[in-house]
């Protein structure tokens, strides 16, 4: 006798219930879960990185600040030189901030939908 399972030819794993019967999970379903674990933890890492990345953002924004001013108080080649690579620096980790948050929200949409496949 074939179960409704096994007609679709669908490998399934066994795993114990609560009140110690075998609940069938099927293929997709494993799959699914390995896709959720493996995006969640890539998202962890890439949090992680984005922290960072926000860190050094208001370092150079600091630093461009400072930059600014000393180019405004002394308009030496010096301070302008300085001044260019701070606004260069600053605009580069605002590039990276924006590609790592795009990156961060694409990896919430992605759990987001495995998450609803498990659900529903």
């Amino acid at each position: 006798m074939q179960t409704a399972t096994s007609q679709h030819n669908e490998p399934e794993d066994h795993l114990p219930g609560r009140d110690g019967s075998e609940h069938h999970v099927p293929e997709h379903f494993v799959m699914v879960e390995q896709q959720l674990f493996d995006v969640h933890a890539i998202l962890d890492v890439r949090r992680a990185e984005l922290e960072l990345v926000a860190i050094q953002l208001m370092d150079a924004q600091h630093i461009f600040e400072e930059a600014n001013a000393r180019v405004a108080l002394a308009e030496t080649p010096l301070a302008q030189r300085e001044h260019g690579e701070a606004r260069r620096r600053l605009h580069e980790l605002q590039i990276r901030h924006e590609r790592a948050t795009q990156e961060v929200n694409e990896l919430v949409s992605t759990k987001d939908m495995l998450l609803a496949k498990l659900v529903g």
